[in-house]
């Protein structure tokens, strides 16, 4: 009699630890699965774009700063040169008043509430009353007492009917108190405070105490000069030279680098496979069509009189040996190979399992069984 049964190849393949090559996808989008597994190209192509790890900036001098004013960056701090100290302000005036010191706008007006508007200032002698007496027609000069008349006299109750000769005097609307009076614009017309001038001398070096670099301009003068290095180094705070730069990079790829299928390599070794580090694909294929090829034609159990040399190719058997005591021909012990080591260095030793006492009789030889492959299914044929 001929039994016939149906065996789904993927569910087959999955029980042998194989995936199935109908899930293998050569693009990834949000549909992709956990049953589907990617091609060693589309691996390769999803990582050509990505940075290395050493790539990723880490700390703020791997950045161009780009920042302009209008963003969250700071490129420098505010100038507050300009700025006044609200320490300085004053709500009062007095004869110990400062240069420093600036009045608050409650004290100015009040200080300009007393005093005349500028229209109601006389602008000349027709505006006044002149209550000159006649007797002081001839003045030689005037102090801040009175005016002196020809013959000597002062006279403290009249005023000038004419103007002094100021053609050699400074105009004092012309005189600068303080640095905000300056500026690139400055008229020859004016002039600064004594005070200011020792202030802003004070603010000013010596030439004799100033380093050499300040008159030669020679970089070569410069002291606590940078470090640069010549070479990238991890964790470096110094500044990098342009040939250090370039060299690391003439040792990276271009991102539109490719390769092809067959020079890809897998950098680690499989045990299973019994593939070295760094094979090619090609060279994988190889090995899982060994491996599938084996385990469709592998003997489970093997019945002999001695057991072989324990090898790579006794593994995953059974060998079953007939007992050395005179007893029934179905009495036997049970051997397999177990391996120690490491890939390239395995080494194999036989390891009894049980004593087993087997009937035979009523199993399907290997020569009655045929497995083939039909339509995607595995067809297994008993005869």
């Amino acid at each position: 009699m001929t039994t016939q049964k149906k065996v789904d190849l993927a569910t087959w393949l999955a029980s042998k630890g194989k995936e199935d090559a109908s899930n293998k996808v050569t693009s990834l989008s949000s549909s992709s699965t956990d049953t589907q597994y990617p091609s060693a190209k589309l691996v390769y192509d999803e990582l050509a774009d990505k940075l290395d790890a050493s790539d990723v900036p880490t700390k703020t001098s791997d950045l161009t700063n780009d920042g302009d004013g209008t963003n969250a960056f700071l490129t420098s701090h505010q100038d507050i040169s300009g700025k006044e100290d609200t320490s300085n302000k004053v709500t009062s005036l007095s004869d110990s008043s400062t240069d420093t010191q600036y009045p608050s706008a409650k004290l100015v007006y009040d200080e300009l509430a007393d005093k005349l508007d500028a229209a109601d200032v006389p602008t000349k002698t027709s505006d006044l009353t002149n209550d000159g007496d006649g007797t002081n027609d001839f003045v030689t000069k005037s102090t801040t007492s009175g005016l002196i008349k020809n013959d000597g006299s002062i006279d403290t109750s009249t005023y000038l009917t004419s103007h002094q000769d100021i053609s050699g005097k400074e105009d004092k609307s012309n005189k600068v108190k303080s640095t905000a009076g300056w500026s690139s614009t400055t008229s020859d017309d004016n002039y600064p405070s004594e005070k200011l001038v020792k202030s802003a001398l004070d603010l000013k070096a010596n030439s004799a105490d100033l380093a050499t670099v300040a008159t030669s301009g020679s970089y070569a003068d410069l002291s606590n000069k940078p470090t640069v290095d010549t070479t990238i180094t991890d964790g470096s705070t110094n500044a990098v030279s342009g040939n250090a730069v370039y060299d690391a990079l003439a040792l990276k790829s271009d991102t539109g680098h490719t390769h092809a299928a067959s020079e890809v390599i897998d950098s680690t070794a499989h045990s299973n496979l019994e593939t070295a580090a760094n094979a090619t694909q090609a060279a994988i294929n190889t090995a899982i069509d060994t491996k599938i090829g084996a385990l469709l034609s592998i003997e489970l159990i093997t019945v002999v009189a001695e057991l072989p040399n324990a090898s790579a190719s006794t593994m995953n058997k059974m060998y079953l040996v007939a007992e050395s005591s005179s007893k029934t021909n179905d009495n036997y012990e049970i051997f397999v190979t177990v391996r120690t080591g490491t890939s390239g260095s395995y080494s194999y030793a036989w390891e009894k399992v049980d004593t087993a006492r087997l009937d035979l009789s009523g199993y399907v030889q290997k020569s009655a069984v045929d497995l083939e492959i039909v339509n995607d299914e595995l067809i297994l044929t008993l005869d």
